[in-house]
């Protein structure tokens, strides 16, 4: 069996050219999503870190990054 494949870095983004992302609720049902630059974050980071980051809420609407 093989290993799961590493998450991009956020400097690996950046050495493709990108520089912004598009985040997006994990609950399908929602359609909140924000626009961010990846300036913030340092190369080693992982971009799954910001899975938890961004959170929407029904009754307090969404908590950006």
């Amino acid at each position: 069996m093989s290993a799961r494949p590493q998450k991009i870095t956020f400097a690996e983004m950046r050495s493709s050219g990108v520089r912004g992302l598009l985040v997006y609720c994990a609950d399908y049902r929602c359609s909140h999503g924000i626009a961010i630059s990846g300036d913030r974050w340092a190369d080693d980071e992982r971009l799954v870190r910001l899975v938890p980051l961004h959170e929407v809420e029904r009754r307090q609407g969404s908590r950006p990054l």
